[in-house]
């Protein structure tokens, strides 16, 4: 009995010996295959940030390459997206897009701000782009000291009847020979009689 019993522990060792080694085996693949997943993944996240920073696809579409100006001194200065950003109807606003030195030198094809009704979508009116080269053609627009060295566009608005008792947003779309970029800002303004 004694001879089973110590043949019976040897085999039950040999057992978890077994098992343990092909449990390390498939713990070991296991990390392998977690390893080659993760650095895939890492490789996925690489590539996209890095053709991010410049296109968002083959259409060269620029995400970062404008922004809205967050100010504004025509008819007054006035700070944008807040609410003491009001405006009456009948005033003159300039707005102004900021644009990246990346595409600040390209040839634009189309350039535009629309102002729509935050409440509902609705678009108010869409105003042309003005180029900060092409404002020597324009006697409305006082630009403000800290973009005189800063590349940009423009859109001078009236605020006729369209735009009262609403909260307008904001975004413009830039399209050059060779790509576009868009800018949003909501709830920029409100508008009152």
């Amino acid at each position: 009995m004694k001879k089973l019993f110590h043949f019976g522990i040897i085999a039950l060792m040999a057992l978890v010996a077994t098992s343990c080694s092909k449990s390390s085996t498939d713990t070991v693949a296991k990390d392998q295959a977690t390893a080659a997943k993760n650095q895939s993944l890492l490789r996925e996240k690489i590539t996209f940030l890095n053709t991010r920073n410049h296109h968002a696809n083959a259409a060269n579409i620029w995400l970062d390459a404008s922004k809205i100006y967050p100010y504004i001194n025509q008819p007054f200065d006035m700070k944008l997206g807040n609410p003491d950003a009001v405006l009456t109807t009948g005033q003159t606003a300039v707005f102004y897009i900021i644009l990246s030195e990346e595409v600040a030198n390209l040839t634009t094809s189309s350039a535009t701000l629309t102002a729509s009704d935050d409440a509902t979508g609705d678009v108010v009116g869409t105003y042309n782009l003005i180029s900060y080269r092409d404002l020597g053609t324009v006697d409305a627009v006082v630009v403000p000291a800290e973009l005189a060295n800063v590349p940009f566009m423009c859109a001078i608005v009236n605020l006729n009847d369209q735009y009262t008792n609403k909260t307008i947003s904001l975004s413009s779309y830039i399209q050059f020979d060779i790509g576009t970029t868009g800018a949003n800002l909501s709830q920029a303004i409100s508008v009152i009689p």
